[in-house]
């Protein structure tokens, strides 16, 4: 079988099918979820167990999950990210899923582990406010009070990826009416900082301390410009969570959070296998 991986095409047409013919022959041993660079898992995912209590974290996830995937589809909520590549949307946001529940579990984790009164959750890389959703909702299911701060330049901006993907300008279609509009629920606990990275970095309107802060900005330079700037105001028990952390076209930022983490003794990391990481602060 090695000949045919000098035939790409065929070698994953060929792959793909047996994996076809596996599930249909022996569903019991078929995948129980399939997400985003070929995330492939044959064990049950916490939400779909027939077990779950009602007021269960995996419980509330499902719910939430099922409220924006139903957002999505009837209009309420707009995803450009995905619209402007003319991507199936739904199927994304299934593939996702795990991704997500990493977001609300991380979220509830550190609101139950930090001290503040109110949570300050913190995301840089915002886009169209789909993660906040189910960090916010995590927290709302919970009756935790928080403020968000949403910090994005909802416009193009310089990715800086030297050993993969080089030098690459993007997000020029993102707007932040829309990501207001997704988040309009929650619009009296936000504030919204446009504009570059290390620049909207102004002590203005910002929190003294957080409890989440999520990162997810594919390039190293402002990611650890975000890392410097908020990890002394992250309390104990907080998290940073990172979107692509394991992904090889971001092995730079992998590189720079590895070595950057290397003298803190007050942090720990854990790569989970969506891709993402998330640094405990103890």
């Amino acid at each position: 079988m090695k000949f045919l991986k000098k035939y790409p095409r065929l070698y994953n047409f060929l792959k793909d099918f047996k994996s076809i013919l596996r599930e249909a022959l022996a569903p019991s041993k078929a995948a129980k979820f399939k997400g985003w660079y070929g995330m492939t898992l044959y064990t049950d995912p916490p939400w779909i167990s027939t077990d779950l209590k009602q007021d269960s974290l995996e419980h509330q996830f499902k719910l939430v999950d099922i409220f924006t995937k139903n957002s999505v589809e009837d209009g309420s909520m707009k995803l450009i990210q995905f619209d402007h590549y003319n991507l199936d949307t739904i199927k994304i946001l299934s593939e996702l899923t795990w991704r997500h529940y990493i977001v609300f579990w991380s979220s509830y984790y550190a609101a139950r582990n930090t001290k503040s009164n109110i949570k300050g959750m913190v995301e840089v890389g915002v886009a169209d406010g789909l993660t906040l959703n189910y960090a916010f909702h995590a927290l709302e299911c919970y009756g935790f009070e928080f403020h968000g701060y949403l910090y994005d330049t909802w416009d193009e901006v310089v990715l800086e990826n030297p050993s993969t993907k080089g030098t690459e300008t993007q997000y020029d279609y993102l707007d932040i009416n829309t990501t207001k509009s997704n988040l309009k629920k929650f619009e009296e606990k936000l504030t919204f900082k446009q504009g570059f990275i290390p620049d909207t970095f102004t002590g203005d309107q910002e929190p003294e301390t957080i409890s989440w802060l999520h990162i997810d900005l594919n390039s190293s330079p402002p990611t650890l410009d975000t890392l410097n700037y908020y990890w002394d105001r992250l309390e104990s028990g907080g998290v940073v969570l990172f979107d692509d952390y394991a992904q090889p076209a971001y092995i730079d930022t992998k590189r720079a959070v590895d070595v950057w983490l290397l003298d803190k003794t007050d942090g720990v990391i854990l790569q989970i296998p969506s891709s993402q990481a998330i640094i405990f602060k103890v």
